[in-house]
């Protein structure tokens, strides 16, 4: 099971944000550690042709870029997770999430994240 969870927002009206992964009863992987490492997600709006886009919020941790992303078009709805080696062109793993296991809210959630600039220039990764 992967997650990016989201606090309720603070008086000041901020939130913070936490990637798990694994099972409820086990995750594997819990980022940020801390809440020091928070600003460290992006956010990356993908566009293709034919009225086809999505998003990808990534973030890097121990050598490895994580990202979450979803693309949805005309006859297209795919979403999943990559893993990438910092400086590689290719995914390692792309984890395909069942269509009815995800759960998107709107934007107004997410804070002004900067985009990546790797996936920005070239798109999602492939794993070959």
């Amino acid at each position: 099971m992967v997650s990016l969870c989201a606090s309720p927002a603070s008086a000041q009206g901020e939130r913070t944000f936490r990637y798990l992964f694994g099972y409820p009863s086990k995750i594997e992987l819990t980022y940020p550690s801390s809440d020091s490492d928070a600003d460290s997600f992006t956010l990356t709006h993908l566009v293709y042709a034919g009225a086809t886009g999505g998003s990808a919020y990534a973030f890097t941790n121990d050598g490895y870029k994580y990202i979450l992303y979803s693309i949805e078009g005309t006859g297209l709805k795919r979403s999943g997770l990559l893993v990438q080696h910092v400086g590689q062109l290719h995914a390692a793993s792309d984890l395909n999430c069942t269509p009815s296991a995800l759960v998107e809210s709107g934007d107004e959630l997410i804070p002004k994240w900067k985009a990546d600039q790797d996936i920005d220039a070239h798109g999602l990764p492939s794993t070959r």
